[in-house]
């Protein structure tokens, strides 16, 4: 909000200090600023997420059992907090919960992660395309010439590196799934239940021999 202020601000004085409306342009720049903060909350929540994952794949965390104390706190925000809850794979009850094995929920959560990281790359490169157009729109208005928006050309180079980067995100996620799905404690239709609901890649599923997702 502090950043929305001063660009805006910063913008109505400059413009009134110069007689122009040149300056007025500085206000593209807030559309790579919300993306900006919107990339750092996804990180956050990716981060929160990730902690607790690893703690309940070692099995010192059970989530229904944080669900239930979530809700006996009244002073909490429900629904923000049922919301960031749903993210996570989810079990029946905490009986069946406790007696996932560890392969299991070491599956479910390097799939979940492995997501995660291929869905923030997607936001992330989006922010840079629009933060590169923004800069060559900017620069094209305060020069007074059209040669700056060629930079925004940059964009097109943008989706075979996500590609790329995705597909090595997923190879190496498909490794280490592949070597979990060999310890003899795997439950292929336990795990396909913890999924039900969340953003998985399709991609990742194959790798652990998993039945398709209900619908």
């Amino acid at each position: 909000m502090v950043v929305y202020v001063v660009v805006t601000v910063s913008a109505l004085a400059s413009a009134a200090v110069w007689w122009s409306f040149a300056p007025f342009a500085g206000l593209i720049m807030l559309v790579p600023a919300c993306g900006f903060f919107a990339l750092q909350d996804r990180k956050l929540l990716d981060d929160w997420r990730s902690n607790l994952l690893a703690k309940w794949a070692m099995r010192d965390l059970d989530f229904q059992a944080l669900r239930d104390a979530v809700v006996a706190i009244p002073t909490l925000p429900k629904e923000t907090l049922n919301g960031m809850l749903a993210t996570l794979p989810c079990a029946a009850d905490i009986r069946r919960e406790r007696g996932i094995s560890s392969s299991t929920r070491q599956v479910a959560a390097t799939a979940v992660r492995a997501s995660d990281a291929c869905s923030a790359d997607s936001l992330a490169f989006k922010w840079l395309g629009c933060t590169i157009i923004a800069i060559a729109c900017l620069v094209t208005i305060i020069s007074d010439t059209w040669q700056p928006l060629l930079g925004s050309l940059v964009v097109l180079v943008l989706p075979p590196l996500l590609a790329t980067r995705r597909q090595a995100r997923i190879a190496v996620a498909r490794k280490k799934l592949q070597t979990l799905r060999q310890r003899g404690d795997f439950d292929p239709e336990a795990c396909s239940k913890l999924l039900h609901g969340l953003e998985v890649n399709r991609a990742l599923l194959p790798a652990v021999g998993l039945p398709a997702l209900p619908p």
